[in-house]
């Protein structure tokens, strides 16, 4: 994977209680809890767009608090006189450009698979297809791993307290990747199906985002991912996937609407007129 790192500039707040003759009531006496109310709801809404490092909306946050610093009579601390203390901030993002090819065909970085971590990988390996029921009797080494997403049943009360419960297809990923740890896979590739977009929307979101390091004073060395196994996710329309694995099949068995059908051999699967035609658009 090829990897884009730049530095972006963020500020943090700074500033010193003031003092005056004139301010003779306690401070702590003129602390309104409608106040503390509108500025959390201020702060934590969605004009200021998640207030994400080395984007303008944390430079439009920043100032808002600067300018509540200054409406409350805090002093400026901060560089040159101002509220504010800058900083380098360090963004690593896998590159869009990073060529992934599945079975002959081109994946679009990005908008057809999105790494579900960041290591340094060169893969050029021949693929295996399992179903999660038999990684654990598998023999992987070398070899580019594809299992089709199968989320587990759903509780009957989900945990509304955390909105990341509901990423389900991390938490199926890094149970997929502890099962395989020691077989030594050059790669997973986890398949979504469009029935399960919510999913890959969860996962895809952070793909632009990248990751963050803290470089105080510009003068750390470039950060470097480590070499591993790369764990991708690529989403492909329900039934299309059968495009993806064709080319690496023995055998068929084809189940729909609640009967088994054995194809047998892949040419022969690809004999039967109605498979084709509805799993392979031919």
């Amino acid at each position: 994977m090829r990897f884009t790192t730049r530095l972006v500039t963020c500020a943090i707040v700074v500033a010193a209680a003031g003092t005056s003759g004139a301010q003779t009531q306690d401070a702590m006496d003129r602390i309104r809890e409608s106040d503390i109310k509108a500025d959390l709801f201020t702060l934590a809404g969605d004009a200021m767009r998640g207030r994400e490092g080395g984007t303008i909306d944390e430079l439009n946050a920043s100032v808002w608090v600067a300018e509540r610093a200054r409406q409350i009579g805090l002093q400026p601390a901060g560089d040159n006189g101002t509220y504010f203390q800058f900083f380098p901030l360090e963004r690593t993002r896998v590159s869009p450009s990073c060529p992934v090819t599945l079975g002959g065909k081109a994946l679009r970085m990005g908008k057809d698979v999105v790494p579900d971590n960041t290591v340094l990988a060169t893969v050029d390996a021949p693929v295996v297809v399992l179903t999660p029921d038999a990684l654990a009797t598998a023999t992987l080494t070398g070899k580019a791993l594809v299992v089709r997403y199968a989320p587990a049943a759903p509780s009957a009360m989900p945990n509304q307290s955390s909105p990341n419960a509901a990423s389900g297809l991390q938490t199926w990923l890094r149970g997929i990747q502890r099962t395989v740890a020691d077989k030594n896979p050059a790669a997973i590739v986890a398949l979504v199906a469009d029935e399960y977009q919510d999913q890959w929307n969860r996962t895809a979101w952070r793909f632009p985002r990248g990751t963050y390091g803290l470089d105080p004073d510009g003068t750390a060395p470039q950060r470097v991912p480590n070499r591993g196994v790369p764990v991708l996710c690529a989403v492909v329309v329900t039934g299309h996937e059968v495009n993806y694995l064709m080319p690496f099949l023995d055998r068929v068995t084809w189940v729909t609407s609640g009967t088994t059908y054995d194809l047998g051999s892949r040419d022969s699967a690809l004999a039967q007129e109605t498979f084709a035609r509805e799993y392979l658009g031919s």
